[in-house]
């Protein structure tokens, strides 16, 4: 089964996308040119795979932050200044994005129009789109090694603190300066030249040549790896469909409730003429009760259906449990190692750990688009790498 395809697209809706389907990691098929529909109807035959898109990143500005504020609005806010100084386009028709990693953290703005216009697109084609990310967030470079893929006249670039896509031209200037103000280090390439964006770099090692295939394979790594930035924020986030099993938890609860339908249609019967088929339904509502309920085969199956069915505890562990299970789910960069459940007051609470507090704060949201509030107990700390803390849950 499919479980991600990633879509590179191109400048516009009419343009050929390049597009990869993965299996556990494993590349199970690559396209390096097809049209969007092309694409979107044998994507819609794949069931419902996770879908990624590479947007184009000369369409995107990126800004890097050394030390951006913890809380995720004062991040945003603190991008939103940044880059209105910087940028020439107004604020306002702008999309703002963030996302927080080990270094501080990196601000990204793209025409709004763009974004909005693939979001429909992929809509239009009953595609869920969980994902979209500049193209230079795919090739994971760092300040100590710069890496940068050289196709044909464009440059894309992630030089760790700076990163860009342009055509060959308007990135050498860029490249040459990163160069010069950077003499220690390293600088690896993807390309079909001898020069890295037209620039001979000494320090430069050649990976293999560029095409759409290597630059797929290299996305598909990267996104592996956890830490690739996701433009789907805010008005753009995605609205997938959510769908909590709470069977398992409120079987007892639906069975009692059948007893008690039982007993509600003995009580009708009572006033039948055949006094028989009232006695039929007591006795098979009374089979029923003492087979499901062992332990209360003398109460009244009626009565203690009222008393299964007025207990909040049972509700809010169903609930609570579906909702962290889903959020679990859709952020596998979280884990939990211990959970515990108070009835009297419906809480969980429940120790997680997670490289980035961001990825936290990720989990934290996606767990009140379900109606449940998770707040910290006793803060978090940084544990070999990790984010560790505990957070409590109870129903919003």
């Amino acid at each position: 089964m499919t479980e991600t395809v990633i879509v590179r697209l191109g400048p516009t809706q009419h343009a050929p996308v390049a597009w990869i389907a993965l299996d556990d990691g494993d590349i199970r098929h690559v396209e390096p040119y097809a049209e969007f529909e092309s694409f979107a109807s044998i994507a819609q035959q794949m069931n419902g795979p996770r879908i990624v898109a590479i947007l184009p990143g000369a369409d995107v500005a990126m800004r890097r932050l050394q030390s951006p504020p913890r809380a995720q609005n004062k991040f945003r806010s603190a991008a939103l200044l940044l880059l209105e100084d910087e940028l020439a386009q107004p604020i306002d028709e702008l999309h703002v994005a963030v996302h927080r990693d080990d270094k501080g953290g990196r601000a990204f703005a793209v025409d709004r129009s763009i974004v909005a216009k693939w979001v429909d697109a992929f809509a239009e084609a009953e595609l869920d789109l969980t994902m979209m990310i500049p193209d230079f967030e795919c090739l994971g470079g760092t300040t100590a090694l710069a890496v940068i893929f050289c196709e044909e006249k464009n440059v894309i670039a992630d030089l760790g603190d700076f990163a860009f896509a342009a055509e060959e031209d308007v990135a050498r200037p860029l490249l040459d300066a990163a160069v010069s103000s950077r003499p220690e280090a390293a600088f690896a390439y993807f390309g079909d030249g001898e020069t890295v964006g037209g620039l001979a770099i000494a320090s430069s090692e050649h990976l293999g040549a560029a095409s759409a295939e290597t630059f797929l394979s290299v996305a598909a790594a990267r996104l592996k790896e956890g830490d690739a930035a996701n433009l789907l924020q805010g008005e753009f986030r995605p609205k997938r469909r959510r769908v909590i099993d709470r069977a398992r938890w409120l079987r007892p609860a639906a069975l009692a409730a059948s007893v008690a339908a039982l007993a509600l249609i003995f009580e009708a019967a009572s006033g039948f003429r055949d006094g028989a088929i009232a006695e039929r339904y007591q006795v098979e509502a009374t089979r029923i009760h003492q087979e499901v309920f062992p332990n209360a085969r003398n109460v009244s199956p009626r009565n203690h259906a009222r008393t299964v069915l007025s207990q909040r505890g049972a509700a809010s562990f169903s609930d609570i449990s579906a909702a962290i299970s889903q959020a679990v789910a859709e952020n596998d960069d979280v884990t939990i190692d211990r959970i515990r459940f108070d009835a009297a007051r419906g809480q969980f609470v429940f120790s997680i750990r997670s490289q980035t507090d961001a990825q936290i704060d990720a989990f934290r949201q996606t767990l009140s688009q379900f109606g449940v509030v998770a707040t910290e107990t006793g803060g978090f700390r940084r544990s070999s790498g990790y984010w560790v803390g505990e957070l409590q849950a109870s129903l919003g």
